[in-house]
């Protein structure tokens, strides 16, 4: 039913795609389509609801809301959005929208506190372990193959480099991320889309093949920040 239809989205009438990555290409069907890069996938929706249908959300799915355009978007403002996105990889997708269906209150139960606590053993553990490489002084350089955001987070703060790029070595993917509060940062979104990646501002990634495409992307980052910081001046 849904490859059906996926293939007859040209034909139908009155559909909205929010998407929120920003895309070179124009879509090549006839619907609205809406590809503005002005938050995180579930706030784009929650706008459009409330804007084109005059919907009022409750107190609860508006913090929810709010809590996921936080931790997306590498803004970071709430501790707590970090949580709840470990959440999201301890329930399965369908029990994790049935589980906050009508919004965030703010409390977790009994076992998702006790799966917290031990995920934040996990963390630590990795962070522990981290190897990182000074790439110049603003780039830092590390490999990780789960807790992307939490590594990056860690090197961020706690060795003060602007930029963080971690390799996956499982998955072959370069994750890029810095300070969304910063001014004058690099785009990093805009960046990677060079390489066939894309992403937000302080938040991006790209596929990658070899160890030599890694080293090539590398370089042109690092001149590319360099490059910025001297504009920015």
């Amino acid at each position: 039913i849904l490859c059906l239809f996926l293939n007859n989205l040209d034909k139908l009438k009155n559909v909205c795609i929010i998407d929120h990555h920003p895309r070179i290409e124009e879509t090549k069907f006839r619907y609205s389509y809406l590809a503005e890069d002005k938050g995180a996938g579930c706030r784009m929706v929650y706008d459009y609801i409330t804007q084109k249908f005059n919907h009022k959300f409750s107190a609860n799915m508006q913090y929810l809301t709010i809590l996921g355009n936080d931790y997306d978007l590498w803004i970071h403002k709430y501790k707590i959005s970090k949580l709840l996105n470990r959440l999201y990889y301890y329930y399965n997708h369908k029990e994790f929208f049935e589980r906050f269906i009508d919004g965030f209150d703010g409390r977790f139960t009994v076992i998702e506190k006790i799966f917290l606590k031990e995920k934040q053993r996990q963390v630590d553990d990795i962070l522990n372990n981290l190897e990182v490489i000074k790439v110049s002084d603003d780039i830092a350089f590390t490999c990780a193959t789960s807790e992307i955001d939490e590594v990056a987070e860690y090197i961020k703060i706690s060795l003060e480099f602007d930029y963080v790029i971690i390799y996956n070595k499982n998955i072959r993917t370069l994750s890029f991320r810095s300070d969304n509060k910063k001014e004058g940062l690099l785009h990093l979104g805009e960046f990677l889309r060079l390489f066939g990646g894309g992403g937000h501002k302080a938040a991006a990634g790209v596929a990658i093949k070899d160890e030599v495409g890694i080293e090539h992307i590398l370089k042109k980052f690092e001149m590319e920040v360099s490059k910025w910081k001297n504009f920015k001046r």
